[in-house]
């Protein structure tokens, strides 16, 4: 009985040690520890539940305390002005300033008095809530598909090393607060949860960024094709085709006037025929049309493998519901960034759903050799973006928790 007793004071004392290991190491350097931690986990296989989401929950932390490091310029910028009005305005003049998604502001308007006014903390905040819910929507989807631990962490650490995603969150920080909760509310749809639930959920991303209400129009068009032949649906998409080549938004945006009263959508319709996003190489429009058809092909081709069960047909019918919208609005500069951004989100699903069909040969170790490989043309790409950060040496590998605290302004 001692001998049992001494063994299991042995085996807490070790995981002790080990936890204070990895705890200094973190406090050293969050991304790298990160990084190794989740390679570790994908090469060892491990099943634990709670595991994987500390280590999704510490990636999430240490990706966010990076970005804390970003030095303010263009939208972020704007967004940091406006948080720091909040010291001279009250509530409600602080959410009339923009006039628009109330959420948002609501939210921001609170982080300044609990961070005392607090530049890195706002950024943080808005980047750990980014990472963590798409991560969240990543999980609870994959899950739904049986999906091992290995590949959903490996797919959410994929998506989020990306450079071009990274640097992108600071950027449009409003939309992918919303794309969040979007992805969210089409985890709750695909795991069979009410229509209440989910249109609720879809209103609350629509009042952190007013284009996430199309969505609310995009759940029911999922719905509908759900239950419909692949033809009907092959004919809803060539009929949108059509459409989307007769040059309906200039007729709109001269008529903006007729709706003046409402401040989010006269803001559209008057920007409907605008140039000023139009990408003069066709590479914004190809990427993002590339993106949205692998996407598709993932979804169709892992909705055959299950033997199309109801989930994957619902997770089908909210990437063709999307296709549709972006193919809609296609001439529309403006909303066709707007809406072609949603599908980043939709990324991180599409390679968990990949890469738990792909057969290869020691398919844990070229992961594990794959997410390190990526964290270094991250680390790169991060350090010679048009970004600029403010990490010791230029380099995010060298960036301890001490450095975060020390340059945090109060």
């Amino acid at each position: 009985m001692s001998k049992l007793i001494d063994k299991n004071e042995s085996t807490y004392i070790n995981i002790f040690y080990i936890f204070i290991t990895i705890a200094v190491l973190f406090g050293l350097s969050p991304l790298l520890v990160s990084i190794f931690i989740i390679s570790l986990f994908i090469l060892t296989g491990i099943s634990e539940d709670k595991v994987a989401l500390l280590i999704i929950i510490l990636f999430s932390f240490s990706l966010s305390w990076l970005s804390s490091l970003k030095i303010p310029e263009g939208d972020l910028k704007t967004y940091i002005s406006i948080y720091k009005q909040a010291a001279s305005n009250n509530y409600l003049s602080f959410l009339l300033i923009e006039k628009k998604d109330s959420l948002f502001y609501s939210i921001t308007y609170y982080i300044y008095y609990i961070s005392s006014g607090s530049s890195q903390f706002f950024i943080f905040f808005w980047y750990f809530f980014v990472q963590m819910n798409i991560s969240i929507a990543i999980w609870k989807i994959s899950k739904e598909f049986k999906i091992l631990n290995s590949i959903i962490l490996c797919s959410i650490a994929l998506l989020f090393l990306i450079p071009e995603i990274y640097s992108l969150i600071g950027h449009i920080i409003r939309q992918f607060a919303a794309l969040a909760v979007v992805l969210l509310a089409m985890s709750f749809y695909i795991t069979k949860a009410s229509n209440l639930k989910v249109f609720l959920i879809l209103l609350v991303a629509s009042f952190l960024h007013f284009s996430a209400m199309i969505f609310i129009l995009l759940f029911l068009l999922s719905m509908y094709l759900e239950k419909k032949s692949n033809l009907v649906i092959v004919l809803l998409i060539l009929i949108t085709f059509l459409i989307s080549f007769f040059n309906w938004p200039k007729y709109l945006s001269g008529h903006a006037e007729m709706f003046s009263s409402l401040v989010q959508l006269n803001y559209i319709l008057s920007r409907l025929d605008s140039d000023l996003l139009r990408d003069n190489n066709g590479l914004l429009t190809w990427k993002s049309y590339l993106l949205i058809i692998f996407n598709i092909i993932v979804a169709y081709y892992y909705h055959l493998k299950v033997k199309k069960n109801s989930s994957s047909r619902k997770l089908l019918s909210f990437y063709l519901s999307l296709f549709l919208i972006v193919l809609l609005v296609s001439r529309i500069p403006l909303l066709y960034l707007r809406f072609s951004f949603y599908t980043y989100g939709l990324l991180g699903i599409s390679l968990s759903l990949f890469l738990s069909v792909i057969k290869l040969k020691e398919k844990r170790i070229l992961l594990s050799i794959g997410i390190l490989l990526l964290s270094f043309r991250f680390t790169s790409g991060i350090s010679n973006s048009v970004w600029s950060y403010d990490f010791p040496d230029n380099n995010p590998w060298y960036v301890s928790c001490l450095d975060i605290i020390m340059k945090y302004n109060y």
